[in-house]
């Protein structure tokens, strides 16, 4: 329960941590499974979140919180694609070429970039806000 509530505040790193948790403790617990593949889709890793409801539901064919998370998933990978590491590579050997100035412009560019930890905690800490004014 409490990885849910991570992840209801948008913390998926210790909504991941206390999913994994879980399922250490009792691999046989489905909801171990509806966690941790609910906390891999919010850090975007499709894939790797496809699985583990695939392994849910290969032990609790009838639960339906495993299928639609599965379902949720596909559609979010399909309609939210993220780069692929065929990509990365592919834009690594661009850079072979380059000078070592732009490779430099391209760096600072990338740093630029706000993470999506960053965004997280503006998102939290906004929220946070929100509710200290409701409470006056």
């Amino acid at each position: 329960n409490r990885s849910a509530a991570y992840l209801r505040y948008e913390d998926v790193s210790h909504a991941l941590e206390d999913a994994n948790q879980c399922l250490d403790l009792d691999p046989e617990f489905d909801k171990g499974y509806a966690r941790k593949g609910a906390a891999l889709h919010a850090c975007e890793l499709y894939e790797d979140s496809i699985a583990c409801y695939e392994m849910g539901i290969s032990k609790f064919p009838d639960n339906h919180v495993l299928k639609q998370g599965l379902a949720n998933v596909k559609f979010a990978r399909k309609n939210y694609p993220t780069p692929d590491a065929t990509e990365k590579n592919a834009d690594i050997e661009e850079g072979a070429g380059k000078s070592e100035e732009s490779k430099i412009i391209g760096m600072v560019g990338s740093e630029q970039r706000i993470s999506r930890d960053e965004k997280l905690k503006r998102r939290r800490e906004r929220r946070r806000r929100q509710l200290r004014r409701r409470r006056r």
